[in-house]
């Protein structure tokens, strides 16, 4: 659950694929013509298109909600069964998005990614650091 077996997926894809530089260098992108953003494959262009087309095709079937991208109307869906995939091993706690539980380890790993580029603190949450940087502006 949680991206655990996406994540066995792509390990096993990658590692059932050959491993030559040959390959590597004859990579093509494909170029977003709105700002230049670089995607590996043409699928991957038509999800960035969204950003910038404001489409959302993936249409919620309980609610009016819709997303750009199929995995965020999976993880949306999670609001209305009440399902909780996402548990932490160090305790009760569940979540239904992947990122909060990230975000949960934190409080028991103490880890705080966000460093304040101007003094020495820093915070578990990128919302912290915003609202600490916005301290450094108003001084």
């Amino acid at each position: 659950a949680c991206g655990a077996s996406m994540e066995r997926k792509a390990t096993s894809w990658l590692s059932s694929r050959p491993a030559t530089t040959k390959n590597l260098h004859l990579k093509r992108y494909h170029h977003c013509t709105f700002c230049g953003y670089e995607a590996g494959s043409p699928f991957h262009l038509k999800q960035h298109m969204r950003v910038h087309t404001g489409e959302r095709p993936f249409q919620c079937h309980l609610c009016p909600q819709s997303f750009k991208q199929k995995p965020a109307l999976n993880e949306h869906l999670f609001t209305h069964t009440g399902e909780r995939p996402c548990k932490c091993h160090l305790c009760p706690q569940s979540f239904s998005r992947k990122f909060a539980l990230i975000r949960h380890l934190r409080t028991h790993t103490g880890e705080r990614p966000y460093q304040c580029p101007s003094c020495p603190q820093a915070f578990k949450q990128s919302s912290h650091l915003s609202a600490h940087l916005h301290q450094h502006e108003c001084r």
